[in-house]
């Protein structure tokens, strides 16, 4: 009789065992999808993330590149020289239309889109800016406001620092930007 009671107790302890593994292993294999989903959905989202910083960077670059080209021409070391001042007039206007507006883009582009930025791109965004800023005010000195021309000319040196700066500066924010997306990869 003690034989058939252990017996008994024997077989209930196994059959609990039994459903407790089948309980416990249904518990891992739905922690289990969970843990898979959720790793997946990271995934996803890093992806998208990081396509959405490219595209970003596309579209800054575009316009910083179009601005880095037009900031260019505004004040070349070697310009044209003009048959007459009405001429000259006419090429400093357009040039001037043609510099603010690219500008104008640039820098919608990069206040749009300063959250997502790495610090230091911003910061060298900025510098960029700064600086065609600054030879845009030389730029109307030199063409639009004739008291001011001498100051202009005076500073001449400044309006060559600021055509290496840029180009220096524009090269320093793709390198930036570039370390920035290899480290994201």
């Amino acid at each position: 009789m003690l034989l058939f009671a252990f017996q008994a107790w024997n077989f209930y302890i196994q059959k609990k065992l039994s459903q407790s593994n089948t309980s416990l292993k249904s518990a891992l294999d739905n922690q289990q999808l969970l843990l898979k989903e959720q790793v997946e959905n990271r995934q996803y989202t890093s992806q998208k993330r990081f396509d959405l910083e490219v595209e970003i960077y596309k579209e800054l670059f575009n316009s910083l590149i179009t601005a880095s080209d037009d900031f260019s021409a505004l004040m070349p070391l070697l310009d044209t020289s003009f048959p007459d001042e009405k001429s000259k007039k006419k090429e400093m206007t357009n040039r001037w239309k043609i510099f603010t507006d690219s500008f104008n883009t640039f820098s919608k582009v990069r206040r749009a889109y300063a959250p997502f930025y790495a610090e230091e791109v911003r910061l060298t965004l900025n510098e960029i800016s700064d600086c065609m800023m600054d030879q845009g005010k030389y730029f109307r000195y030199m063409h639009f406001m004739p008291d001011m021309k001498p100051f202009a000319q005076k500073h001449w040196s400044d309006i060559d620092q600021n055509n290496k700066n840029v180009r220096l500066l524009v090269n320093k924010a793709t390198k930036q930007v570039s370390n920035h997306m290899k480290s994201k990869i």
